[in-house]
This record gives structure tokens, sequence and C-alpha cells, in this order.
């Protein structure tokens, strides 16, 4: 699927779009999460915006990768000086919700359904901001790594990419940090009900490679961007943070 303005046109990729229903259920305890603000997403979507206001050009082009319903994104960017929003991800039914919301925005906007890596791998120098919230955890470390390169690649001189996700603690193994991090996520979320906690704790299980915060710093700085900083840490446990890298400037 690709999407300009309210136009939708289908195409084949690779991977298909997860049944409608199972999507539905994903996506339902998804925006519970996002509604009870379960994992400070209106702060980050804050944070992103005045960074889009203080440190990009007017008429600034931003990538949203693994956009979902692109609805944090679009209402938060619409006071912007932002010129193009390009959204990406995998899930057609995802996408659609998304075409929804962008109806409206005063800017110019694309979906693309694609592979967030297979995306970035065709663009070259074009965005002056690429955003990823909670998806880049889900890959390998040799794999994050390819992925701030791919990014690197596609911004501006200058450009920001900022990703928000979930930091392992130092010398902690993984199960360690998933026993400790259980209690805390409970008392958190307690307003999700039982099987919608039990279905994100599942997925946490079986799909989150978080790394520490040294490196995922390690990683931007790697992959040759001028800079990396943690830019926000949910309070009190900073579970998840708002990690940026900048590209280097022309001299």
């Amino acid at each position: 699927m690709r999407q300009t303005g309210s136009e939708i046109q289908d195409f084949t990729i690779g991977s298909k779009s997860v049944n409608f229903a199972l999507f539905e259920k994903e996506f339902g305890v998804y925006k519970h999460l996002v509604e009870m603000n379960g994992l400070n997403f209106q702060e980050v979507a804050d944070l992103i915006r005045a960074t889009c206001q203080t440190e990009l050009k007017p008429g600034f082009t931003f990538i949203d990768l693994a956009c979902g319903d692109s609805a944090l994104m679009s209402q938060g960017l619409s006071t912007t000086s932002i010129a193009q929003y390009s959204g990406v991800d995998v899930s057609a039914d995802a996408l659609r919700l998304a075409s929804h919301n962008l109806m409206d925005v005063p800017f110019k906007s694309t979906l693309e359904q694609q592979d967030m890596l297979d995306a970035l791998a065709g663009m070259r120098g074009e965005a002056d901001m690429i955003w990823c919230g909670l998806s880049v955890h889900h890959l390998g470390t040799d794999r994050k790594l390819e992925f701030m390169e791919l990014a690197r690649k596609a911004l501006v001189p200058g450009g920001l990419l900022m990703i928000y996700e979930p930091v392992l603690d130092e010398d902690c193994s993984l199960p360690d940090f998933n026993a400790r991090l259980l209690p805390i996520l409970q008392a958190r979320w307690a307003a999700l009900e039982e099987g919608e906690f039990n279905y994100i704790w599942q997925h946490i299980l079986d799909c989150d490679l978080p790394e520490t915060a040294a490196m995922w710093l390690d990683l931007g700085l790697r992959a040759g961007y001028s800079s990396a900083e943690v830019v926000f840490s949910e309070p009190i446990d900073q579970y998840c943070r708002l990690f940026k890298y900048r590209n280097a400037a022309l001299l």
C-alpha cells in the first residue's frame, strides 16, 4: 500500500498483512496503553515536536518508521513547520487507520507498506528527522547497528534520528531484567485488564531485545553519528528512554 494525501493504492510486497481480527486485538491493547499514557508516549511526542521546532529548519521532512496509525505524530506535527511526513509500517491495517488520521493535516503526507530496514535501504539524504518508537529493540544487536547506519545515510547532513526504546540494566542478564521488570509493569499498568497485560507481557518475553543505555549510545557512534545522547527517561524506573543521534553536518 502506498498512500499520498487521501489516495490509496495497493501493491504486493514480500510480507503479508496480519489478519484484521488479530490486528484489532493487538492494536486495541496498544491503544489502551497509549490512552493511559502507560509508557509516557505523550511526553515523548511533546519532546519530538519541540525538537522539530527548535533544531530543524522550517519546511522539514519527517520520516516515521513503524508508524502504526500515525495518531500521535499527526497531531503533534500539525503545529510545527513540517512540509512532508512519510510513514512506514508493515501492516496495511495500521496504514488504513493512519490514512484516516492524516486526512486533514496541514502538510503533505505519504504512507508506505514496507519493512523499515528495506525502506531505509532505498533512501539517501532525504530526511531531516527520522523517528522510530518501540521497534528497534526487536532487532538483534548487529541488526540494530545496520538500522542505525541505514538511517544515517537516509538523513540530510545535520539531520536527526530519534528512537524510544527499553533499556537493559547494566551488568544484568535479560532473564533477570525481565524478572525485575514484571512486578514494576504490573503496578504501573494496573488499569489494564488481566488479559491485556498478559498479552503485552508475552510479547515482551518473545520479542524484546533491549540494550543497555551505554550500548544504545555506542551503536549510534559506531554507525557514524557525530553525537548520541539520552534526552528523556521514564520517571521512577527509566524503563524506556528517548535517544537522539545527530548526523554530521557538512564542513
